[in-house]
């Protein structure tokens, strides 16, 4: 399967994608933050079979994320699949309340750091002609939740941002593709916004699962699965994961989102 290469891979869904290629016993490149997380990882990995090389840097340093792709590719010899997951927190609030700060961070990891990622792997990608960029993203891309200005504009950068490139780098022999998780209390994300909504919004936790998380919840290895059934897929596009399955999703679909599923 050639060099698989996952950005935010030490937990959440980039560990359950590295799993989920794992058992396609693919050579994984695994970049996180924190190297300790990174090597339990490399450990589940190659336990199934997977050739593993774990690499840490900062996403919003674009200097440390060419080394980092310069030493996947020059290890396993080409540099095949870019799956970028890593992204920051969703920071929710009222907008005024919003400092720079805040508001940047999101923003530097979200899209600076995945602009640095593609920026550093496409010299490599385009030399062979083929290979898979997929971005992972958010429903929140089209949602537009209130007291959610930060992310929501993030994600849906990142959806525009795929979609660009997926129309260019089809000249190059790339596909590219950007999936779209439903909100779920096992991925990052949904452990630090579930709470957050509950307070803001004057419900319970039990109540934000009930009545705004699609149930059965999504998994880490939904996702995972999605994303190798995406590898095989020859058209990119823009994709929606839930529990059920992995759907296309147009842009008519996300102007009906912004309608049903404000709160």
């Amino acid at each position: 399967m050639g060099c698989v290469f996952v950005t935010g891979a030490s937990r959440g869904f980039g560990r359950g994608i590295a799993r989920a290629f794992a058992a396609r016993k693919a050579n994984l490149a695994l970049l996180a933050r924190t190297e300790s997380d990174l090597n339990q990882v490399a450990d589940e990995v190659s336990k199934e079979g997977a050739r593993a090389l774990v690499l840490t840097a900062d996403m919003t340093d674009m200097e440390a994320m060419q080394s980092a792709m310069e030493q996947a590719a020059a290890h396993f010899g080409t540099l095949d699949t870019l799956v970028q997951v890593a992204g920051a927190n969703a920071e929710m609030g009222p907008f005024q309340d919003f400092t720079w700060e805040r508001w940047r961070t999101t923003i530097d990891v979200d899209l600076h750091g995945m602009f640095n990622a593609l920026q550093a792997a496409l010299p490599i990608m385009r030399e062979s002609n083929q290979g898979q960029i997929i971005v992972i993203s958010s429903s929140a891309a089209m949602a537009m939740t209130p007291l959610n200005s930060s992310f929501c504009p993030a994600k849906a950068a990142q959806v525009a941002l795929t979609e660009c490139l997926r129309k260019e780098l089809v000249a190059f022999g790339l596909t590219v593709h950007c999936l779209c998780p439903v909100l779920t209390p096992h991925g990052n994300i949904g452990k630090t916004a579930i709470p957050r909504f509950a307070e803001l919004f004057g419900m319970s936790a039990a109540q934000v699962l009930e009545q705004r998380v699609p149930s059965p919840h999504l998994t880490a290895e939904d996702v995972g699965q999605a994303v190798v059934t995406l590898t095989e897929t020859t058209e990119g596009g823009v994709w929606k994961v839930d529990s059920a399955g992995l759907y296309p999703w147009s842009f008519e679909d996300f102007n009906r989102a912004a309608l049903t599923i404000g709160m």
